[in-house]
């Protein structure tokens, strides 16, 4: 696993050289692994799917990122009907 040397911190964010490390670094990360899709809308919309659920808590290093997880959470049409998940698979019988 390598080691990426983060920046200062700006208004509780990474300075723009820092962030552009951390990037760099995922990227490489994602490249070598095969990786070259972003599962984090998908998976901030599968958590907000949830009814129960009333605030996600998602990880952010600078204000573009913060501006991408507010417009996830804005964005209704990409959650999943949990009713129907659950409803898909057969229920367990319960003996009479």
């Amino acid at each position: 696993m390598g080691a990426c040397k983060v920046g200062k911190q700006v208004n509780g964010l990474l300075d723009p050289e820092a962030h552009a490390i951390v990037k760099q670094d995922r990227d490489r990360r994602r490249s070598k692994a095969g990786i070259n899709f972003d599962y984090a809308p998908s998976l901030t919309q599968s958590v907000l799917s949830n009814k129960l659920v009333d605030v996600a808590l998602v990880g952010t290093r600078t204000q573009d990122m913060v501006e991408s997880s507010v417009e996830i959470g804005r964005n209704e049409n990409d959650r999943i009907d949990i009713e129907q998940l659950w409803n898909h698979y057969e229920q367990p019988k319960t003996s009479a």
